[in-house]
């Protein structure tokens, strides 16, 4: 599959950054084919291309929009099979919402309305667009939070909002209940055997993604439910209801490859 990835400048480190690195190696280990659309201030990255396109340096706002602009452009000019981007930009499949809502950034700063500044409202206006699913097909949050603020102010269809993965480690494997007779504590085999089901569940996503089926249909397969509901089984039991989790995907791998 050919990728165009939308995103700024970035080195392997830094938190946005750090998730744009990580993905475009995970991608490529994969065997698809990754393009990385940025500005001219982007270094080089080995083994990848990388389509500078120019930009306008100041104000900040005809920085954000002629970059927003000339990034269409390139993605429609290469054809590619999914476009995502780290950037709020006209046209993508997958938007990942990194940054949270700029809407909610202003309000948390007590500037509820963005006034004159012609950078803040037009950040709105392309955030506006993306989260009603006018610009982008689908949006990936980073945390829960997030993916309910988006449903909240822009009324966009939960269905159409998801959580990657590492939401799951983060909030099913790795944050236990105190207070829950089930989820107190993790047992060593309940930790590994929760891995295993983790990790059975990203090499399905890959070979779905190879075989071209769509995000959307990726996001909702049941399995990823139970994953989410793995923390709640109590240990009694739990490796045999995970190793049976784990064989359905292989199944369903198996039934992919032929």
């Amino acid at each position: 599959m050919r990728l165009g990835l939308i995103c700024r400048p970035f080195s392997f480190h830094g938190g946005v950054e750090t998730a744009t690195a990580g993905l475009l190696t995970a991608l490529r280990h994969a065997g698809h084919d990754v393009e990385l659309i940025s500005t001219r201030r982007q270094r080089l990255v080995p083994g990848l291309v990388v389509r500078r396109v120019p930009t306008l340096r100041h104000p900040s706002a005809l920085r954000l929009i002629s970059f927003a602009v000339a990034a269409r452009a390139t993605a429609a000019r290469h054809g590619y099979d999914l476009v995502q981007s780290h950037e709020r930009v006209l046209r993508q499949d997958l938007y990942r919402a990194g940054e949270g809502c700029h809407a909610g950034y202003l309000e948390a700063m007590g500037r509820k309305v963005p006034g004159v500044n012609p950078y803040h409202r037009l950040v709105l206006a392309l955030e506006r667009r993306i989260f009603r699913l006018r610009a982008a097909r689908h949006v990936v949050a980073i945390s829960r939070l997030g993916k309910e603020e988006i449903e909240r102010r822009y009324g966009t269809d939960p269905q159409r909002v998801t959580l990657e993965l590492g939401r799951i480690l983060r909030e099913d494997f790795l944050r236990q209940h105190a207070y829950s007779e089930v989820d107190a504590a993790c047992p060593l085999d309940k930790q590994y055997w929760m891995l295993r089901a983790i990790f059975e569940y990203h090499r399905l996503c890959q070979d779905l993604l190879k075989k071209g089926r769509a995000v959307e249909e990726i996001f909702n397969l049941p399995v990823r439910e139970e994953l989410e509901r793995m923390k709640e089984i109590p240990v009694l039991g739990f490796v045999d209801r995970a190793k049976e989790l784990i064989a359905r995907m292989n199944k369903e791998r198996e039934r992919e490859a032929e």
